[in-house]
């Protein structure tokens, strides 16, 4: 993980089959390390920690980890939809209609979110 623009993103579920659960554990390790050495000021570097955070939680197929992870960082109406949608996928509606309140609540209203409620209402 380097700083810097233009370094692709990278989509963990795309290789978590080829890396396994060692991979995986090994990602997780150098994660870990970055987050205990990353600049504080440095945005790119916080952001590709808590990227890929929330993608080893939600490839470890654990969605009580995946919600605590992306629920570190709810700084905007994006991360209660992507709650909303973990929960939704996961079968857990009456969770997901919580998380859905409780950011309609807590946030501007942004599309994102509101687009994602309107889904559950209609259930």
């Amino acid at each position: 993980m380097r700083d810097g623009p233009g370094w692709p993103r990278i989509v963990l579920r795309d290789f978590a089959p080829a890396l396994g659960s060692p991979g995986l554990a090994e990602v997780e390790r150098l994660v870990a390390d970055r987050a205990e050495t990353a600049d504080p000021e440095s945005w790119t570097g916080l952001f590709a920690v808590r990227d890929l955070r929330e993608q080893l939680a939600e490839v470890s197929g654990d969605i009580d980890r995946h919600v605590q992870v992306l629920a570190e960082h709810l700084t905007s109406a994006v991360q209660y939809a992507r709650i909303v949608e973990a929960l939704r996928a996961a079968g857990r509606a009456a969770e997901a209609i919580a998380w859905a309140r409780r950011g309609l609540g807590s946030r501007p209203v942004g599309h994102t979110l509101t687009s994602s409620a309107a889904r559950w209402w209609r259930w």
